[in-house]
């Protein structure tokens, strides 16, 4: 399964997906397929996974270590959800001391040889090739690198107002 950037196209459509070897050489067909749906709502998330060591555990709390590296960061990311590779959902309750460490509590017990995440999610932009630039243009080509400008330059370059 794969995530395109294109036209919008309806199922059942054929997909081929075709790729160069080399700058001269001809096209190779890699895969084929079918599309199962156009969401053209749909977000792209990065997902990045902090990770962090429990250095003191006793029932529910535990002192993790190893995830920042000032009491700052600790309090800006307070209010989310900590989970952990057995299944056990948390909260940050604060930092201790100025290295990073902070208290957190757990809804189980927590192990000492567990590992503590914390999932974080970006939104991001297809990155707009070489190959794109006849087709869209250089006003767009440039509008790619900011955030979210080229949905306005494609909206005023096929006449329409982005909402």
């Amino acid at each position: 399964m794969a995530t395109v950037f294109g036209p919008v196209t309806f199922p059942p459509g054929p997909v081929l997906i075709y790729r160069r070897k080399g700058a001269g050489s001809d096209p190779v067909l890699v895969a084929t397929g079918t599309i199962l749906g156009a969401a053209p709502d749909k977000l792209v998330l990065k997902r990045v996974l902090l990770t962090g060591l429990p250095v003191s555990c006793k029932n529910n709390k535990a002192v993790v270590k190893f995830m920042f590296y000032s009491p700052e960061d600790v309090r800006w990311f307070q209010k989310l959800q900590l989970s952990t590779k057995h299944g056990l959902t948390g909260n940050i309750r604060g930092p201790v001391g100025t290295h990073g460490k902070f208290k957190c509590s757990f809804n189980r017990v927590v192990q000492p040889h567990d590992t503590i995440c914390l999932a974080l999610y970006k939104r991001v932009f297809p990155r707009w090739g070489e190959s794109y630039r006849p087709l869209v243009g250089a006003e767009l080509m440039s509008a790619a690198a900011t955030d979210g400008a080229y949905v306005q330059v494609l909206a005023r370059a096929l006449g329409t107002t982005p909402e």
